[in-house]
């Protein structure tokens, strides 16, 4: 197969596999043979060394590093304006660790030092030889002003070994070939495959590599990557990439996954690509927490505590200062606790991962193995309210997280446990429309039936995606590869392809048994062992404080007798013209007292 006719087409005898272009009778392995040569004509040869792209300009505004790395000795970084450069990489796996200038640091930083200095006069950064590894004391320090060091860097050099010499000139025509007519045509018109294929040159194998890199995968490079607009991906042979490039390919690389979300993309899975993608939208401002616990929580750390650590430059929660000592259920809840001190509430959209058998205090507390085990992410964003500031409870153990709710009353009516097609029958005998179904049943999980159907371009989704989640139930239909748009023949639709919340959303209730739960303010869908018959009937629904469109709310249910432990959390069709009550607070997981507001 050659560079330009990417689908395999065959020309002699005018067969062809790539379908055509929006709007006209041309196929597409023809229009982006004629796009190629316009880009090849277009990208230089030669290829981008980061050192002709520094400028060495620092600025005073961030914490500065107590050490760098200059000529092979460990010097004081002390000046407010000192200009360094910040290397962001991945340990080996059983680094060698050699005593130098008084302390251990490893073999491997050494030789980057040693690579990156024939290059640059400017000192370096490198986390292994500029944070004394062996003084807990000086290391925490360190660690708390991780963010910083990033961003008040000179640049940022991202080392990639799995980077393919020349793969510059790749990205550079790949990002040409995006800003051609025909690409933009084919994403204007919702052909994902066809854009997807022009985007990255036909799935060019090196690229496939760039992406494949362990680097990607690591909970502190997501930080490492996003603080600094001056960050280059640089591979063995210096060859030299701005990150910014390399995402915005990944956004149409992100886009064409969702399509098949079973399956990998260039060897990376959906949540990799999720992940990669959000990195664009967390170089321009602060995540939500809800939003960073997505993208870092996905990612590997060996110490579970840099899961935590690893996105407080991602939140800009830097106040929060790490220690290693702490048990992490504890980190946890410090950490959601500082979210919701100041206003963010958005990791409230991951409550719904967390097991009813939860230990005692995180009952409303998501962890990084909770938002890995859920495969799934809703495309309808939680909005935290604004509620006036609330004084804390007292904290016994240090144990829960004080949040704010409002109660809508006592559970007057539960239904017995029954499976998804006969929760949404007896939904439906209650007088539930199609899309007030949806939402209880997967709003959290998947999305809002009217956010979906706005992604999809078309009303009336709802009836139809839970119509076919039935079939798929009920074992009449068999959701397989088939039935999606067919790579090269069909266009797929706006956003994300119909087919794929079909594909997903039979994972989120399976070989699970539900309970239908109304209280004065509306009803609400739980997992059957969030109600326990012995525990009583007298149970409420608490309203958290995130917002939601169309008269939807999240809901916790809670038991009078166990009243700070959350059984179930859910999305709550609100009831026309009830009442709620005022703002409470109340540390869930713990044994405090309820504050009103």
């Amino acid at each position: 197969m050659s560079a330009v006719n990417v689908w395999g087409c065959n020309l002699e005898t005018d067969q062809h596999r790539c379908g055509s272009m929006p709007g006209r009778l041309s196929h597409r392995c023809l229009a982006y043979a004629t796009a190629y040569a316009e880009v090849e004509q277009t990208v230089s040869s030669r290829s981008l060394s980061w050192w002709n792209s520094l400028k060495a300009e620092a600025t005073g505004l961030f914490k500065r590093p107590r050490n760098c790395i200059h000529k092979n000795k460990l010097i004081i970084a002390d000046e407010d304006n000192f200009p360094y450069i910040a290397v962001s990489y991945v340990w080996e796996i059983n680094p060698q660790r050699p005593m130098w200038e008084g302390r251990r640091v490893t073999s491997q930083a050494l030789a980057i030092a040693e690579r990156l200095s024939k290059h640059t006069i400017l000192p370096l950064w490198i986390d292994a030889i500029c944070i004394h590894q062996d003084d807990e004391a000086v290391k925490m320090v360190e660690l708390a002003k991780m963010a910083d060091i990033y961003r008040g860097a000179v640049a940022v050099l991202c080392l990639i070994p799995e980077m393919q010499s020349g793969i510059s000139k790749t990205v550079s025509q790949s990002i040409e070939m995006m800003k051609t007519a025909a690409c933009q045509s084919l994403e204007e018109n919702g052909h994902l495959y066809g854009n997807y294929m022009f985007a990255t040159l036909g799935a060019n194998g090196s690229l496939q590599d760039l992406y494949g890199s362990r680097w990607w995968t690591r909970a502190w490079t997501y930080q490492e990557a996003i603080l600094n607009s001056r960050t280059y991906l640089i591979g063995p042979d210096d060859d030299t990439i701005p990150i910014a490039q390399a995402l915005q390919i990944a956004l149409c690389i992100r886009r064409y996954a969702a399509t098949m979300p079973a399956e990998s993309t260039f060897g990376q899975s959906m949540m990799f690509w999720d992940s990669t993608a959000s990195m664009v939208e967390a170089a321009s401002r602060a995540l939500p927490l809800g939003d960073a616990m997505a993208c870092v929580w996905r990612r590997d750390a060996t110490i579970k505590h840099d899961l935590v650590y690893a996105l407080l430059g991602v939140c800009r929660f830097e106040q929060i200062i790490p220690d290693y000592k702490k048990l992490l259920n504890d980190v946890l809840i410090n950490l959601v606790e500082y979210a919701s001190m100041n206003g963010d509430y958005s990791w409230i959209s991951w409550c719904h991962t967390i097991p009813s058998d939860v230990e005692e205090g995180m009952c409303l507390v998501p962890t990084p193995d909770n938002v890995r085990s859920c495969t799934t992410t809703s495309i309808s964003k939680l909005i935290s309210q604004v509620i006036s500031p609330f004084p804390p409870t007292r904290i016994s153990q240090n144990k829960g997280v004080q949040v704010p709710y409002r109660s809508t009353g006592i559970v007057r009516w539960c239904s017995p446990p029954q499976n998804l097609t006969d929760t949404v029958t007896t939904l439906e005998k209650r007088g539930f429309g199609k899309g007030e179904v949806w939402d209880m049943l997967f709003g959290l999980h998947i999305g809002l039936a009217a956010d979906i159907e706005a992604a999809i371009g078309a009303s009336g989704m709802a009836e139809v995606l839970l119509r076919m989640v039935l079939l798929i139930e009920s074992g009449t239909f068999n959701f397989n590869s088939e039935y999606r748009d067919m790579p090269g023949t069909l266009p797929y639709m706006q956003g994300y392809a119909f087919m794929n919340y079909i594909g997903t959303v039979g994972q989120c209730w399976k070989d699970t048994l539900l309970v239908i739960a109304e209280s004065q303010g509306g009803v609400a869908v739980i997992p059957a062992n969030s109600v326990d018959e012995d525990r009583g009937k007298k149970a409420r629904l608490h309203i958290l404080p995130v917002e939601l469109k169309h008269q939807r709310s999240v809901v916790i249910f809670v038991y009078d007798e166990m009243r700070f432990h959350v059984s179930g959390i859910g999305i709550m069709v609100e009831k026309q013209s009830t009442g709620k009550g005022s703002w409470q607070s109340c540390r869930f997981g713990g044994t405090s007292a309820t504050l009103n507001l």
